[in-house]
């Protein structure tokens, strides 16, 4: 593979043409009859492959940390790097153009280019590499990305699912879905190779050239085993309308299954986050209970003439009650229980205001005119109200 040569003999300045970096381009064959048979078992039968590069992928992470700091030092990624990353990138396009039904072709287990297989990818050779653009490329790739993601979503999703159903009983996927399912392949791998490093040029052209558009990279040079040399026409991707509609269909099946995604894992943490507050206010509740328990049998085994014996016990209470209060507080509550829980707080710290102040009585004439003036039998009512109404919004 050659990248394109640029003439040095040509003036420079304004008028001089940019020169973009050459881009991984993608050869696929015009849609072709598949047998039935293997349409029917494609996700199967492609189960092997997804086994296999799952765990090259495992060691193509650790590669692309090692090649990047290469790139950093020496403004290149390692010859091994290439290879290995290059090789991986071909056979995933083979093995996912096989399961998007672009080929009936079943893909060889091989890094190794191969020329007469249906799907190829042409990635441009080791080149320099801009040192800043390398160091941040996590960043600089986040459009390209999210881009890449919502097409590959959608047309994975139900659209996938259509075309197989289609294939399967016609025998042949319609062109407008080759196309689509082409171009989303081809954006697909551009992200990976230029988050790999493999090349400095940025992700494009998703909706394919227009016609007559000329390319930077034209593919290999030539084939091996007598196959016929592809020119920069065989690489182009022109769209047809059909297509470039379909590719909008597959962003916005990709949104949608991005927003019910966020839909279901905001459902999810809303369950965990609701069992977590019932367990934390069950605990607080049970210990509420058992103080008030003990509270009312202290305060029953007084001497109602012993002002200190009544005064410890609510003391006590008010101390418990209290702690009730603040750990009511710090439960974060689902929306619908979050007002009843804000009424106990406010309850619960009432009542502890009054057993407080029970408790600071020295005489039983100054007890029972704080006891009058607390309404402390209604502030406890209405806190076991509120505990009431927010068990049964939890």
């Amino acid at each position: 593979m050659q990248p394109a040569q640029v003439d040095p003999s040509a003036p420079a300045g304004p008028l001089s043409p940019v020169i973009e970096p050459p881009a991984v381009q993608l050869f696929v064959a015009s849609p072709a009859r598949q047998r039935r048979l293997t349409v029917a078992f494609r996700l199967i039968l492609v189960i092997p492959h997804l086994f296999v590069l799952s765990f090259l992928a495992v060691a193509g992470l650790a590669i692309v940390f090692v090649g990047w700091w290469g790139a950093l030092f020496t403004g290149r990624l390692p010859e091994f790097a290439v290879t290995y990353l290059s090789g991986w990138a071909r056979w995933s396009v083979r093995v996912n153009g096989y399961l998007f039904l672009l080929t009936d072709a079943y893909p060889p287990f091989s890094f190794d280019e191969e020329p007469g297989y249906p799907v190829l990818a042409a990635i441009p050779e080791r080149g320099r590499l801009n040192r800043a653009a390398a160091f941040f490329r996590l960043i600089l790739a986040v459009w390209a990305c999210i881009v890449s993601s919502l097409a590959t979503t959608g047309a994975s999703s139900i659209a996938l699912f259509i075309a197989w159903l289609i294939t399967l009983i016609r025998g042949k996927l319609p062109t407008p879905l080759h196309l689509a399912f082409t171009a989303v392949l081809r954006y697909q791998t551009r992200y990976c190779c230029y988050l790999g490093l493999l090349t400095p040029a940025y992700p494009g052209k998703l909706f394919g050239e227009e016609p007559g558009a000329s390319l930077l990279y034209g593919g290999p040079a030539e084939h091996d085993g007598g196959q016929a040399m592809l020119g920069p026409a065989d690489w182009r991707l022109a769209l047809s309308r059909a297509a470039k509609g379909l590719l909008i269909v597959f962003i916005t099946l990709g949104l949608i299954s991005v927003g019910c995604q966020i839909w279901s894992v905001d459902r999810v943490t809303s369950q965990f986050g609701r069992f977590f507050a019932i367990g934390r206010w069950d605990d607080a509740n049970n210990e509420l209970t058992a103080a008030m328990t003990s509270w009312q049998a202290a305060t029953q085994a007084c001497n109602r003439n012993v002002v200190a014996c009544l005064a410890q016990a609510d003391g006590q209470a008010a101390l418990s009650v209290s702690v009730f209060a603040s750990q009511i507080q710090a439960i974060s509550m689902p929306a619908a229980a979050a007002p009843d829980a804000a009424q106990v707080v406010a309850h619960a710290t009432k009542v502890a205001q009054d057993l407080t102040e029970l408790s600071q009585a020295t005489t039983l004439t100054q007890y029972n005119t704080e006891y009058a003036s607390t309404s402390l039998q209604d502030d406890i009512a209405g806190l076991y109200t509120d505990i009431y109404a927010t068990s049964s919004a939890l």
